[in-house]
């Protein structure tokens, strides 16, 4: 066969994989079609989606008060939700419920989320993680210390970790700094010798500290078995447990933890009801299962299957990433006429302006599925950096923004030269560009 034959017969087959890989995108969209007509005429679909807490955004603090105030409610002179949650997560901790008399408690005590305490007896911090915002800094370490300078001996003193995502290792993936203590802990962050930034300590990178030494390493030892993480249990027991000892009447409380529940479950995707995934499970099978064959054949045809469609979710994610960063240049090309020399950017990637030494902007990275997003960038900002960004945004009412390492605020937007423009204009209006 010479080569232009070869070359040829190459191509060839290159066509028929290229038209039997769309004939098998095309089967799968289709599925895709069936499958989401199926949920839509199911009896066990999900409820019209009209979630309060979804709609306004909230921050973290919101979330932490909800929490508290579900705590605080009471029937005669007992917190009945609160003793419940302590008998249920708690008495296999070393928590005696016969401490329970009549608990204070409060979001954004002491800079704890929730704190549940009763003065020489007990004391709970709830640690909120529910927005996704990363542990600070020696932050447990921090609480436990100020818990033990009131006067709380270490077996009084109980942790409860609301993560944003479902991990059975989220525990083993909390940074070791989390539970340090240096021992200049109480001076201000950046005058601390073991200081990186406000989420890592030095030891974190593996670079060395003169106070490594001292620092009381032996927190997450002692705590550990005083420290639940809860995800999907939280959710049960608001949705089973809580709502079975709330009367009737109390349509305003119930109706508030029913939208609560909603909400974590869309934290966690986890909006489905098993009935509901069993009729899934059922439809997949009269689709893609031969039920005359064995049943380990069955489960590889699964397989098979279950590896064509990452295919699938693979270039849909590396195409919504290409038309991500698509947007940004859109958006960059908008805002040029108005933002001028201001303006600096990278094509496909970011665009932002300089301010005061922090860069506000939009970004999209590499990765499948990257989501655009706006923010203000600078890896170690100071106060008065931190402060101007909090003073723009609360000129633009913004209620979305969450910190992060590098990150003084930032969100996921779909209107990011809007949301830019807005944050450009208050900063003039401010001062802080000349």
């Amino acid at each position: 066969m010479s080569e232009l034959n070869r070359v040829k017969k190459i191509f060839e087959l290159l066509n028929v994989y290229e038209g039997v890989m769309k004939d098998e995108i095309c089967s799968y969209l289709s599925l895709s079609n069936k499958l989401n007509n199926l949920i839509k005429s199911s009896e066990y679909r999900p409820p019209y989606q009209l979630n309060l807490l979804d709609i306004v955004g909230v921050k973290e603090t919101l979330t932490s008060r909800i929490v508290s105030l579900i705590f605080n409610y009471k029937i005669g002179n007992d917190y009945i939700l609160c003793r419940s949650f302590i008998e249920e997560f708690l008495v296999n901790c070393g928590f005696d419920s016969k401490w329970i008399k009549s608990p204070s408690i409060k979001a954004e005590r002491d800079r704890i989320d929730v704190k549940v305490w009763e003065e020489g007896k007990y004391t709970i911090i709830i640690e909120n993680k529910l927005k996704g915002a990363p542990f600070r800094r020696n932050q447990i370490a921090r609480y436990i210390q100020k818990m033990k300078d009131s006067g709380y001996p270490d077996d009084r003193i109980f942790i409860v970790v609301l993560p944003d995502y479902v991990d059975r290792l989220f525990f083993d993936h909390i940074k070791q700094s989390v539970w340090y203590l240096p021992k200049d802990w109480k001076a201000p962050n950046r005058e601390q010798r073991c200081y990186k930034d406000e989420y890592s300590c030095l030891c974190d990178s593996g670079e060395a500290s003169p106070l490594c030494k001292d620092c009381n390493k032996d927190f997450r030892q002692k705590f550990t078995p005083r420290t639940v993480i809860l995800d999907l249990d939280f959710i049960n027991w608001l949705e089973n447990r809580c709502l079975s000892l709330i009367p009737v009447d109390e349509c305003l409380l119930r109706s508030a933890i029913i939208q609560f529940v909603d909400f974590l479950k869309g934290v966690f995707n986890n909006r489905l009801n098993h009935k509901l995934v069993m009729e899934i499970v059922e439809f997949l099978r009269e689709q893609l299962i031969d039920a005359d064959k064995p049943l380990i054949e069955q489960w590889k045809t699964i397989e098979n299957k279950r590896q064509e469609v990452q295919k699938l979710i693979s270039g849909l994610e590396n195409l919504q990433t290409s038309i991500g960063k698509e947007q940004i240049d859109t958006w960059r090309d908008l805002l040029m006429p108005k933002w001028g020399q201001w303006l600096k950017c990278e094509n496909r990637k970011s665009f932002g302006i300089n301010i005061q030494g922090v860069w506000c902007g939009c970004w999209c990275d590499d990765g499948s599925g990257a989501k655009p997003y706006w923010g203000f960038q600078c890896d170690s900002p100071t106060q008065e950096q931190i402060e101007m960004v909090n003073r723009i945004l609360e000129k633009v009412g913004n209620t979305s923004a969450k910190p992060e390492p590098g990150w003084i605020a930032w969100y996921y937007t779909w209107h990011g030269d809007e949301r830019c423009n807005d944050l450009y204009v208050a900063a003039r209006e401010l001062g802080y560009l000349k």
